[in-house]
């Protein structure tokens, strides 16, 4: 790290003179957030004016003024307890779930520990954020307004986070993560492009569940995701990766589907709807498989028919080993990739670029190729270190 940081175990911080710099700014600017609350908090639409100008000014600030200072001034700021992120975590898994007690299996934390941090939460802000009843939770107005600070908050500290745990050699940091299905081979290709075209950028990779991507890209735990029709969500852009087709296939040479030998495989939520209503017969299928690789390793060892993606069954058609039931009707399936419009532009936009890229020039290799190395991808755009 450059002149003036020192490593511990917990984080990066600055030294004494960067810290005592930081510590003035700091006084400076609570004094001013003191009084920008004071003269707001007088009604509530004036009062969420107060809080978005404190974050909005105090991250301003903190960028003009560098890393160092940024780095040391995001750390006071918890110190002196504007907002912690602990809390503030734990209010937008409230407000995402409408009950305490999700609230406290996902975050692995006790019900009774959930209701305290939102009890300090309210006395620190001086407003009640949730109505509870049996039904659960839903937010007062203030909670509403609430909810667009608390996720920026976090957008800020995850991006710091990230920033400070820069490894050496690096200059950025992104984090990416997909549904299970779609990570072999399309965003197996793209980490792979990413080491070629984008050498300084350091990478996280996850695979995790398609809400749960969703939830970590609002919240600013993920930078970008990458999902098969997802939801529409507030705050969150959708960006059409590849439209893909899911098609029915069968290990019969004559292409006819046998009830007996169909094998379910889960696409989601809107190919079961579809499904449902195209093959109301087929709702209790002998075999159900919620991983698209594993059916068709299934049925190419044991025989059967079900929906696959064109790509994936495309070079099992060309061999003879699958045909396709050409009576069955296609399902879109297509690929989206999500982030915010709070991300770092020009970093999210190479990290898009990539994902097109692969996308439009991959075959989609089934499972003839198995594990093993990838050809490297061509790039049609500047490296990311010119």
């Amino acid at each position: 790290m450059g002149e003036g940081w020192r490593s511990s175990p917990e984080a990066a911080v600055v030294d004494e003179a960067s810290a005592n710099k930081a510590t003035t700014v700091i006084g400076a600017l609570w004094w001013a957030n003191a009084r920008v609350m004071r003269m707001f908090m007088s009604s509530p639409t004036v009062a969420d004016a107060g809080l978005g100008y404190i974050l909005t000014t105090n991250v301003a600030l903190i960028f003009a003024l560098g890393k160092r200072i940024f780095i040391a001034i995001v750390s006071k700021l918890f110190y002196l307890k504007l907002m912690d992120i602990n809390l503030a975590r734990t209010f937008l898994e409230v407000a995402a779930s409408g009950s305490f007690i999700a609230a406290a299996e996902r975050l692995h934390l006790t019900q009774t520990a959930v209701s305290a941090r939102i009890r300090i939460l309210e006395e620190q802000l001086g407003r009640r954020l949730f109505v509870r009843n049996k039904a659960g939770a839903r937010l007062t107005p203030a909670g509403e307004r609430l909810m667009r600070h608390a996720t920026t908050l976090i957008q800020v500290w995850e991006r710091a986070r990230q920033q400070v745990a820069l490894p050496p050699g690096r200059e950025d940091g992104v984090s990416v993560g997909g549904e299970l299905s779609l990570w072999h081979p399309l965003l197996a290709d793209w980490l792979i492009w990413m080491h070629h075209e984008c050498p300084k950028i350091a990478l996280r990779a996850e695979v995790d569940t398609p809400l749960r991507l969703l939830d970590r890209v609002q919240d600013g735990s993920l930078d970008l995701a990458v999902l098969y029709n997802p939801p529409q969500r507030p705050d969150l852009i959708a960006d059409l990766l590849v439209d893909e087709k899911l098609i029915m296939v069968t290990t019969s040479p004559d292409g006819v589907m046998n009830p007996e030998k169909y094998v379910h495989v889960d696409w989601g939520p809107a190919f079961a709807a579809n499904h449902q209503a195209a093959f109301p017969g087929l709702s209790n299928a002998p075999v159900s498989i919620s991983l698209g690789p594993l059916a068709l390793t299934y049925i190419l060892t044991v025989g059967g028919c079900g929906y696959f993606r064109i790509g994936t069954a495309r070079p099992f058609l060309a061999d003879g080993r699958l045909h396709r039931v050409h009576s069955a009707p296609e399902f879109s399936h297509s690929a989206y990739t999500i982030y915010t419009d709070r991300s770092d532009g020009e970093l999210i936009n190479r990290v898009r670029s990539g994902l097109r890229i692969i996308a439009a020039g991959n075959e989609r290799p089934g499972l003839s190729n198995g594990i093993g190395s990838r050809p490297r991808a061509k790039s049609t755009c500047e490296p990311c270190d010119d």
